[in-house]
This record gives structure tokens, C-alpha cells and sequence, in this order.
């Protein structure tokens, strides 16, 4: 790992030895998601850092100027690491088709399934904590500190749009790999998910060959870990009850970006990209970004979600 020194804000990992939240960042565009977690993160007063891993020094140098352009940057949790990775390259730039980023944008997540990592938590950067996520800091290390290792990774399950309601991981439903955990990373997945990468054809994507991979080896984080905007459009009496519950601990914003502002990369990103009822979650998620939001009396965020567009 070669890690950034050309910030004030970007400190060593192992230097400070507080625990962290990793992230993936394939391109520059990618960037304003990133700081915009960490900046969330320490809203909701996490103990952790967002770790950022880059993939090319293009994506790199993006990370280290979104960052010093923010407000307070010294404030921001945030540490940017230069991990240069290739990525298969097809003739298509469309980000979303209905099934999630084609392999060409997905952050590369069969790099960190390595014997000499240790165990980690990797939160997409379209997401924003909501609440304190760092009850997931307590699963990696029961799980990591455990003698013998029964599930090789934890996830929610994707939200089911026809359905209505989330899935079931431990009934067979796919995971949604935007948030994940996973306590001991082996070699030997990498490899094999990298092989599946190999073969894959432009519609696959690594969350799909993940879920094959680890199919009945992953165990079931609570729906609130990773609640996409659709349920709010979707489902809006999931919606309303999981802000009643204060359940929601991750927003995630698949397809079309709060930061993405050309039109035609929006509606390649997303069929429902100007959808009235995602834009009123975009301007949380601006408000985060410019340093206007506050958290509630309890720490959340959930005042702040709207019930309805």
C-alpha cells in the first residue's frame, strides 16, 4: 500500500491505529461519494475512519482535491490510499442497466480477499451513515477473534423492487455487496472471484459473481445496514417505517448519483433517474456535502429523511 501524504487531512492508517471503514474509488467521478460518507460518518459521531482506496492515481488525485475543498477538512475522518488496479474495459459506458455498475466502474472487491489483510468492513461510496454504524466494528471482531470461522461474510439482502420488501439471506436471497463484512479474508476466494471476473460477459457484475460465490457462506446483516432510495419510491410504507423505527444506519444511493449533474450520464446511471422522489434525498444528501446538515437529539439522521417527495 502507498499511502497519500499530500494533505493535511489524509493521515496513516496504522499511524493513528483507530479503526476504520474501507472504500473503493475506481474514478475521479466517484470522488464527492467518498468524502460525503466520511463527512456522514462523522455526523453520526462513528469512532471509525473511512480508509479510501484509489485505483489509479487519476482517482487518487480526485480523492485528495474533493477533500481539501471541503468544508472543515481537517474534521473529516478520511484517510486516501493508492491501491493502482486494472479493471476490464468494455465498449459500453452505461453504469447501471437494472442489475448494478458493469465491471468496467464496480469497485474491485476480489483485491481485498488476501490472506495477509486483515478482517474488514467495505461500505460503497454512494452510501451515507444515517446512524452510528459502529456495531458492525463489534461483529468484525467477535467474528475475527473466533476459533473456528462458520460464516466467511455478513451482508443485507438486496431490497426486491416487484416485491416490495427485502430478501432473505439465509433463505437463498442475494446480498447487496454495497456493504459488507467479511472477517477473514481468504486468498483463495480472490482468486476464484477473480476467474469468475475473467469469464464474465458486459451484463455481469462482481456483486452477481459474488453472490455465486458465496452462496450459503454469507450470513445476514439487518435490512437498515444498506436501505437503497428505491424503498422510498417502491415501498413507502417500508420507508416511513423504518424512519418511525429509526432503522435506517446506511442510505444507499444506487444508479444515478447526487453529485452526477449531466443528464445523459444520469439517465445511463439510472432508469428512474429524475424521479421527483429521489431528488428530495439528494438534497440530504447536498446538505451533508456542504456542511449544512445537523444530526437530531438522539445522533441521527432520520429527522432529516423526508417521508414522501
Amino acid at each position: 500500500m502507498e499511502l497519500s501524504t499530500n494533505n493535511e487531512a489524509t493521515k496513516t492508517v496504522e499511524a493513528t491505529n483507530a479503526p476504520h471503514y474501507l472504500c473503493f474509488v475506481t474514478n475521479k467521478a466517484y470522488a464527492p461519494g467518498a468524502v460525503c460518507l466520511a463527512q456522514s460518518l462523522h455526523l453520526v459521531q462513528s469512532k471509525a475512519r473511512l480508509c479510501v482506496i484509489a485505483t489509479s492515481t487519476t482517482a487518487h488525485a480526485a480523492l485528495l482535491s474533493e477533500l481539501a475543498a471541503s468544508p472543515n477538512p481537517s474534521s473529516i475522518p478520511m484517510d486516501v490510499v493508492l491501491e493502482e488496479t486494472p479493471l476490464p474495459t468494455y465498449s459500453h459506458d452505461k453504469t447501471h442497466n437494472g442489475r448494478g455498475a458493469t465491471l468496467a466502474v464496480d469497485a474491485p472487491r476480489r483485491c481485498l480477499f488476501d490472506d495477509n489483510r486483515e478482517g474488514w468492513i467495505l461500505l460503497d461510496a454512494d452510501l451515507i451513515a444515517v446512524q452510528n454504524p459502529d456495531a458492525l466494528l463489534t461483529i468484525l471482531h467477535e467474528e475475527m477473534n473466533k476459533s473456528i470461522v462458520t460464516t466467511e461474510m455478513f451482508a443485507s439482502a438486496n431490497f426486491r423492487i416487484k416485491k416490495k420488501k427485502f430478501g432473505n439471506v439465509d433463505e437463498g436471497s442475494n446480498f447487496n455487496a454495497g456493504m459488507m463484512i467479511v472477517p477473514r479474508p481468504l486468498t483463495s476466494d480472490g482468486v476464484a472471484l477473480q476467474a469468475l471476473v475473467d469469464a464474465a460477459g458486459e451484463d455481469d457484475t462482481e456483486e452477481l459473481l459474488m453472490n455465486d460465490l458465496f452462496r450459503g457462506r454469507c450470513g445476514s446483516l439487518a435490512r437498515g445496514y444498506n436501505v437503497p432510495k428505491r424503498v422510498m419510491h417502491h415501498a413507502p410504507g417500508v420507508w416511513r417505517e423504518m424512519i418511525g423505527n429509526k432503522e435506517i444506519v446506511f442510505l444507499h444511493y444506487m444508479g444515478a448519483k447526487p453529485w452526477m449533474i449531466d443528464v445523459v450520464k444520469r439517465t445511463n446511471a439510472d432508469w428512474e433517474s429524475e424521479n421527483p422522489t429521489y431528488k428530495t434525498l439528494e438534497k440530504v444528501w447536498w446538505k451533508i456535502r456542504q456542511g449544512e446538515l445537523e444530526v437530531d437529539e438522539d445522533g441521527t439522521l432520520h429527522g432529516s429523511l423526508p417521508l414522501e417527495a
